[in-house]
């Protein structure tokens, strides 16, 4: 008994439900309904370009809220693909510009509210700047190792742009992925990236060309004793207390060439000096073996013996007896 009163309950229910649908669906309300996140399309852009104009954020894509009206069974068949949101850039000098939003749908559709109205957007001038392109090791090489005759075929690459972003751009970085560093001179095609000075990627501007040839080779790194000769004598009646160079140096070139080498040596010349200084040391390098790049001199420092100085001083003050 209690069952077959819960099956007429539910029946009751369902048969509500389709007859209330039935009068709202022949009766066809009027009714309202918010569609949100409609793109707007942007008109005219290539008629600022014309005009040596773009627009800064050319790649943000725009969206409105719309508030619609119409009957029932017209708002509920109405797609996205039915509304047409546009914004005529076309007028437009550069600067902070408004540009009113329209919207146009089916005839039997309503628009009663948009949102945005417009468009707050900036239009700058388009420029072109030489750039200085900078070869780019990313990744870790092995330990031992580093990457040898980094260079590109490419000084300078030019940005076209927006005035803002292209006076953004620091440089123009030509990336070399560390795995592809092998220890065969290698010829590699890479694609060129504007960026600031923090070194993030600059967005909306063109490179020409686009792409540069970048060439590296794997070269292995080794720290070998460094011997030093003193060449030269230091001015008249100076005499020098001690001279301090590095004990080692970290060499680099191809496995061969780096294992096959006991010591490096190089001279100090001091002719002439007169004071505490730092001086330039000439490197032997063998054939096939440089310095590693972190290492490009090496310098000694020259320290005189002021004691001797003042010796000498206090004997040219003393009368001969």
């Amino acid at each position: 008994m209690f069952r077959n009163k819960n099956v007429t309950k539910v029946i009751s229910l369902l048969i509500a439900v389709v007859l209330w649908g039935y009068v709202v669906w022949n009766t066809n309300p009027v009714i309202t309904d918010t569609i949100k996140d409609i793109p707007v399309q942007l008109l005219s852009v290539s008629t600022l370009e014309e005009r040596g104009l773009t627009l800064l954020d050319a790649q943000t894509e725009y969206t409105v809220d719309l508030r619609v009206q119409g009957k029932k069974k017209d708002v509920g068949n109405l797609k996205t693909a039915d509304i047409f949101v546009t914004a005529d850039v076309g007028g437009y000098g550069a600067g902070e510009v408004t540009v009113a939003v329209n919207v146009s749908t089916r005839d039997n559709i309503s628009v009663i509210a948009v949102n945005p109205s417009t468009l707050v957007l900036t239009i700058d001038t388009i420029v072109e700047n030489e750039k200085e392109v900078r070869v780019m090791l990313e990744g870790e090489l092995p330990a031992g190792t580093e990457a040898g005759n980094l260079f590109s075929a490419l000084d300078t690459a030019e940005v076209t742009g927006a005035k803002t972003q292209v006076d953004r751009v620091a440089y123009v970085k030509a990336g070399i992925a560390a795995a592809d560093v092998s220890e065969e001179e290698t010829v590699h095609e890479v694609t060129l990236v504007p960026v600031d000075m923090y070194g993030e990627e600059v967005s909306g501007v063109r490179i020409s060309p686009s792409t540069a040839e970048v060439t590296s080779i794997l070269y292995y790194t080794r720290s070998i004793p460094l011997a030093i000769e003193v060449t030269g004598e230091p001015a008249e009646g100076v005499q020098i207390s001690h001279i301090s160079v590095p004990d080692e140096i970290l060499i680099r070139g191809t496995k061969a060439a780096v294992s096959g080498v006991a010591e490096i040596k190089g001279t100090v010349d001091i002719t002439g000096i007169s004071e505490n200084s730092t001086v330039k040391a000439q490197i032997m390098l063998p054939n096939g073996v440089l310095l590693s790049r972190g290492q490009s001199e090496i310098e000694a420092t020259i320290v005189i013996d002021e004691t001797a100085e003042d010796n000498v001083a206090q004997d040219e003050e003393t009368p001969a007896e």
